[in-house]
């Protein structure tokens, strides 16, 4: 078995909303709105709306893998996303709820997947060929950056 697999995946993917609510437990909207990772860096409302953004974009991509072969995933601006979304001013409680509910439709989304599921692939814009355990794991990474980057606005 290799060391990058479907169960390991979905065992990591699970472990950013406990680990997110458990740093956000006890910040308010004040804090989170004013917390920023850096001069010029986004806000904790506006981390946690692009986790939630990513999430959906997660679940879109997959869908696609499994619907089409090797479709051509779409490129995502994340500062647009950012701004488009409108997560500067939002409140933390509802897009932390929201991530929460796309993160748990995309675990269910990837738990039934057979073996020959996980290899499917499809083109990224920027990696080239990818597989769908690929982009779970992907996924995760992704979450430890911005856990990371909570982290720093939070402590600042």
């Amino acid at each position: 078995m290799s060391i990058f697999n479907p169960e390991k995946a979905l065992r990591d993917l699970s472990k950013t909303p406990v680990i997110l609510q458990t740093i956000l437990q006890g910040v308010d909207q004040r804090q989170a709105v004013s917390a920023h990772d850096g001069a010029g860096g986004w806000n904790v409302v506006e981390i946690v709306g692009h986790l939630n953004d990513y999430d959906g974009i997660f679940i879109e991509r997959t869908q696609a893998m499994l619907n089409g072969d090797a479709p051509e995933l779409n490129s995502y601006d994340q500062n647009e996303l950012v701004r488009e979304h409108g997560y500067a001013t939002q409140n933390l409680a509802d897009v932390l709820a929201s991530y929460l509910s796309r993160r748990s439709t995309f675990i269910d989304l990837l738990s039934g997947l057979s073996p020959e599921q996980w290899e499917r692939t499809a083109i990224h814009p920027a990696w080239g060929s990818i597989t769908l355990l690929q982009q779970a794991i992907n996924a995760t990474l992704h979450d430890v950056n911005h856990i990371e980057q909570v982290i720093k606005a939070l402590k600042d």
